[in-house]
């Protein structure tokens, strides 16, 4: 969480400090302090794609009623737009990797304007998924699915299949290791595992293995 704050004089407030000292003199009456005008945004320095981001700028001063208004700018791709931006909360969904540059404008009754900026660095992580367990027998092809891996950013993926245990003895080899379908022959009964990681070209999933079993011979039809 990161708290970002201003604080602003307006114009009139200029003006009122201006003409209390052309005027001066001792019989002056002295008059109530106008609280100084800061504007706060609170809210995430760092978040993922695809996750809610909430914006907050409650602890926000100034003389009598504030009006906000936010704006957004967001990278090349995006797009990504503030849900009510006139109010003191506010919140978007980022939709790409990079910086997206946040402004709160706060105004109070005197007519002061003040601003504050917030850059929040999205990240894209990409979920692999290697599809469920299989039990196959000796010499059938086994598919291997990875078209469920997401990229709540919707970019590009990568694929990196991995065969990681095998019965011993066995020379089964992968086929289309780099793409969403792989596929080997078992030559061996016994246990398979099979890892999958996928990459958005700037991060990485965590990995998941998919376990086949084989089983040595077809049973017979009889």
């Amino acid at each position: 969480m990161i708290r970002i704050k201003t604080m602003a004089l307006g114009i009139a407030a200029l003006a009122g400090v201006g003409l209390a000292l052309a005027c001066g003199g001792d019989d002056e009456k002295p008059k109530g302090k106008t609280p100084p005008l800061e504007v706060v945004i609170e809210g995430p320095a760092k978040a993922d794609a695809g996750s809610r981001i909430e914006l907050d700028g409650t602890q926000s001063t100034g003389a009598g009623a504030l009006a906000f208004s936010w704006s957004l700018e967001a990278p090349a791709g995006s797009e990504a737009t503030l849900d009510t931006p006139k109010t003191e909360l506010s919140s978007f969904v980022p939709d790409v990797q990079g910086d997206f540059v946040v402004t709160l404008e706060v105004r109070d009754s005197k007519g002061r304007i003040g601003t504050a900026t917030s850059t929040i660095v999205v990240r894209s992580f990409p979920v692999a998924s290697a599809g469920g367990d299989q039990l196959v027998f000796l010499g059938e092809e086994v598919v291997l699915d990875g078209s469920g891996s997401k990229e709540p950013a919707g970019l590009p993926l990568h694929f990196n299949w991995l065969l990681v245990e095998r019965p011993a003895g066995s020379k089964a080899a992968l086929s289309g290791a780099d793409e969403a379908i792989a596929r080997f022959t078992p030559d061996r009964a016994g246990s398979y595992v099979v890892e999958l990681v996928v990459d958005n070209g700037g991060q990485t999933s965590a990995p998941v293995t998919v376990e086949v079993e084989v089983t040595p011979d077809e049973p017979g039809w009889g």
